[in-house]
């Protein structure tokens, strides 16, 4: 009986999306993949890359690791990493992955809190997620993701993949992603994401309905007037620029 992989992993063996994927990465300085896996990605980095940083969570995949002249193992979770190296916290950073599927979400949340210090990143995830970050306003996938993701980075679909370009192939298409930082990007703070998130809990509603859960009407009524927006208006309707000042209205 094969070994299920312990932590969900599904490899990339698809070796023209393994060089596609690398050859749409343009890291700036220092960067690192999120996941050795079973090399993939790694051998191809290694080829071109003088030094970068790999993190594994899976000891048995640590033990596999045949050389790491370009490559430093950091044996941690990503999601606990303090984004600082050799003391210092890094800057212009880039990231590189085929995430794991039940951790994907969470990842890409930790970057965009730390957007401030990722410039770049190429993301492979399923592809009902790809399509929420991606998604347009007044589209049924629009959501908090989307405003968070699209306000800070500049988004790229890179193509759709079978199952049965991965090893064992999963039951759904995965999505590749790329992304540069924007020029001028929305709030980061834990606010910011909160306020964004409680708009979108019951995106069905309308948004004036929703946000009685935290402000008052008279503060509302303020707010919906000074925009001039009608009152059914729905939080997947709201333009994407529109995020930064409708938040800036309810809490200055």
């Amino acid at each position: 009986m094969k070994r299920k992989p312990k932590f969900g992993q599904n490899f990339l063996v698809d070796r023209v999306w393994q060089r596609r994927i690398v050859d749409a990465f343009e890291p700036g300085g220092l960067f690192a993949e999120i996941g050795y896996g079973e090399g993939a990605l790694t051998k191809i980095l290694a080829d071109r890359f003088k030094f970068f940083l790999v993190f594994e969570i899976d000891e048995k995949l640590i033990l596999k690791v045949d050389s790491a002249d370009h490559f430093k193992i950091i044996h941690l979770d990503f999601l606990k990493w303090d984004f600082h190296w050799e003391g210092r916290p890094v800057s212009n950073f880039s990231l590189i992955s085929n995430l794991p599927y039940e951790s994907s979400t969470a990842i890409l949340l930790r970057v965009l809190e730390r957007a401030d210090q990722v410039e770049h990143f190429v993301f492979m995830f399923q592809r009902e997620v790809a399509d929420r970050i991606l998604a347009r306003p007044r589209s049924r996938a629009f959501g908090a993701l989307s405003v968070l993701a699209q306000g800070q980075y500049e988004l790229k679909n890179l193509g759709v993949l079978k199952p049965g370009a991965f090893k064992p192939p999963p039951k759904v298409d995965s999505s590749v992603i790329r992304a540069h930082r924007r020029k001028e990007c929305h709030p980061r703070g834990e606010s910011y994401r909160n306020f964004v998130f409680r708009c979108f809990s019951q995106k069905r509603k309308i948004l004036k309905n929703v946000l009685k859960i935290d402000f008052s009407s008279e503060k509302i009524e303020q707010v919906f007037s000074s925009l001039a927006w009608p009152d059914n208006i729905r939080a997947e309707e709201i333009d994407l620029e529109s995020w930064p000042d409708l938040f800036h209205k309810f809490y200055e």
